[in-house]
């Protein structure tokens, strides 16, 4: 795709947990904005690289517009896929390297978990993907060493997706070569002892922390 060379992506859904500041997530990034998120972009005065979506939530004159601006307004109708999960494909198509996903929690339980497996079900090696809310983080740790940073005595959480192996180092609640297990053990309330902590996982686990 032309004019796409950045490995950085930001993807704004149109969950109904809004995050603030949306001009700061957009800093040299590429950004999709998923259909009636473009509402909130445009009272904003802001725009992003790409609408993506079936513009059902959208007026029909937004992507006439903003076309004119130079957005790549891609209409995705396909209904065998989320909108988000098309912007995940979309991006991992042109090679992203880390991709933070905002407006993804809130509304329906169905679409929050949907949205939130889709860590999981994208996960591999060379890809960093985070879901923010604003407050906090969550994303897939697969078979890797990670530096997570956060506040200080903040909190975190560490959930098997099914299950890992998992040590860790800047930890209240130190692991070593723990199992942790979708619906069985997992380290909930820990608390980071430092800004950073080095984390450890064999397998694949969702991680849970706060924003700096």
């Amino acid at each position: 795709m032309e004019n796409v060379v950045a490995n950085h992506w930001l993807i704004i859904a149109n969950g109904e947990a809004k995050v603030p500041d949306l001009h700061h997530w957009m800093l040299n990034r590429q950004t999709i904005a998923l259909d009636g998120a473009a509402n909130a972009l445009e009272k904003n005065h802001l725009f992003p690289d790409i609408l993506m979506g079936d513009f059902d939530s959208v007026t029909p004159q937004l992507p006439k517009r903003w076309k004119q601006m130079g957005v790549q307004c891609l209409h995705q109708g396909d209904q065998n896929y989320t909108d988000l999960e098309k912007a995940i494909q979309f991006a991992i198509s042109c090679e992203a390297a880390d991709i933070v996903i905002l407006n993804a929690l809130g509304g329906r339980m169905d679409h929050e978990l949907a949205n939130i497996f889709f860590l999981k079900k994208y996960a591999r090696r060379g890809l960093r993907m985070v879901i923010c809310d604003g407050l906090q983080y969550i994303e897939c740790l697969f078979d890797e060493t990670r530096e997570l940073v956060a506040p200080a005595g903040s909190y975190c959480g560490f959930f098997g997706m099914p299950r890992a192996i998992i040590s860790s180092k800047g930890l209240k609640y130190e692991m070593e070569n723990f199992l942790i297990c979708l619906g069985g053990n997992e380290s909930v309330a820990n608390e980071f002892t430092f800004g950073t902590a080095k984390i450890t996982v064999l397998g694949a686990c969702l991680a849970n922390y706060a924003v700096t």
